[in-house]
């Protein structure tokens, strides 16, 4: 039997890369499918959005290839780079580590030149092709460089140079190739670089199913517990299948069985919320991300979600709710305002209408998108604008049944008599 006071919570509550990892079959199948052509001389970009599981997804490359794939992990936002001798003495430094925890003998590798000028005709003559000789020619070396938009500089200009030598070194040496993960909004910049990335190649990494999400909070602790597929629900509904939010979940839930041994409905409830205090950041982050236009729908579409669960909220809902407010959109601004939403995953769109992809999203668009809401735009309910508009056709109807008596109780005046002129006209 299992001590629970003693067991250790695999869940990590923040965004931990060696934390419990479930789903992206999908994802590592294209990667074995690109690794395995021999046709291309390509790098694989892997986008997402932020703590979506990039540097998890990178992270576990040795777990799901076979020995004949040398996975090489190159973090670029926890190094120090200057210029691009600084990455290939990271390549370098990290690929020896993999290959002395594999045993391999790293005794016929060239030593590193003292003048680290020197590194690119070294690297192409020498210690690639004895590195061939020490791994042998079956198997491939994987540079797995985490968050390439690091290597944008501040002009927001891409090493073109460096890729342009990767993608030489990647020909004369098929063995050798580059798996990189950039943060989506930073995609389009490495767009047809030196032929070295095909944009339309790219993998998106995206939310995590509801049979996923499942697998994340039932399989590391499947000797330990098990969950309701209503307590699955109940924590799907409310993260969207969002991996941070659903370690949270899991971490949450650990605790809880470790105090009371048992997990219930009422209490994925409780931990929802506490979730939710956890989030609050990243919540907050989507907004501030978002333009105007994207804030106007949000709120929209939160309003109407509120006021009426069971309608089924479209375009024209959503344009219809804002012709109540000083702010209205047009039908074609909503649609491009939605499908940017639904890509960065905010919202989705299902046979019932478009609806929060998460329920932590809702509950924190009613508590704070009033108060953050762009400047010139104020939000009526629409009861409350018809109240309005009944109160100013009750007070126009006042005025106009004022006028009617003061008209009427004028005195009339005699059409033989002329009004006496008030003006004396002094004769000269």
């Amino acid at each position: 039997m299992i001590n629970e006071d003693s067991a250790v919570n695999p869940y990590h509550d923040d965004d931990s890369a060696v934390a419990p990892f479930a789903g992206r079959q999908p994802a590592f199948a294209r990667l074995h499918q690109h690794l395995k052509s021999p046709l291309t001389a390509q790098a694989m970009i892997f986008t997402g959005q932020r703590h979506i599981g990039k540097t998890a997804f990178l992270r576990h490359f040795s777990a799901v290839f076979d020995d004949t794939f040398l996975g090489v992990y190159i973090p670029l936002k926890q190094l120090d780079f200057t210029d691009e001798s600084d990455f290939w003495l990271a390549v370098i430094q990290r690929t020896l580590s993999i290959l002395a925890e594999r045993d391999l003998t790293l005794s016929r590798l060239p030593q590193i030149p003292a003048q680290s000028g020197d590194l690119r005709e070294w690297l192409a003559e020498s210690w690639l092709p004895e590195l061939w000789h020490v791994i042998r020619y079956h198997r491939q070396l994987v540079i797995l460089v985490d968050d390439g938009q690091a290597l944008i500089d501040a002009s927001g200009q891409v090493p073109k140079g460096l890729f342009a030598y990767y993608q030489e070194l990647m020909t004369r040496h098929p063995q050798l190739k580059l798996v990189m993960t950039v943060h989506t909004p930073y995609e389009s910049y490495f767009s047809g670089v030196e032929s070295l990335f095909n944009i339309s190649e790219n993998f998106r990494l995206t939310h995590l199913t509801r049979d996923e999400t499942g697998a994340l909070l039932t399989d590391p602790v499947s000797d330990q517990y098990r969950l309701t597929e209503q307590c699955i629900d109940e924590i799907y509904r409310a993260t969207g299948g969002q991996p941070q939010f659903v370690q949270r979940a899991g971490h949450q839930i650990f605790q809880r069985w470790k105090e009371s041994s048992l997990v219930t409905l009422d209490d994925v409830k409780a931990i929802v919320l506490t979730i939710y205090a956890q989030s609050h950041a990243e919540l907050a982050a989507m907004w501030q991300e978002s333009t105007a236009n994207e804030r106007l729908v949000l709120i929209a579409i939160s309003r109407l979600q509120y006021e009426n669960p069971l309608q089924s909220v479209d375009p024209s809902a959503i344009e219809s709710w804002m012709l109540e407010t000083d702010y209205p959109l047009d039908i074609t601004a909503i649609h491009a305002a939605v499908r940017s939403l639904e890509y960065r995953e905010i919202v989705v769109s299902t046979p019932s209408g478009i609806k929060m992809s998460a329920g932590l999203m809702q509950k924190w668009l009613l508590e704070n998108a009033e108060s953050s809401r762009p400047a010139r735009v104020q939000i009526a309910s629409p009861n409350r604008w018809r109240l309005i508009l009944v109160a100013a056709f009750i007070v126009v109807l006042a005025i106009g049944l004022l006028v009617l008596i003061n008209l009427s109780s004028a005195p009339q005046s005699d059409d033989n008599h002329l009004l006496e002129p008030t003006v004396t006209l002094e004769a000269r």
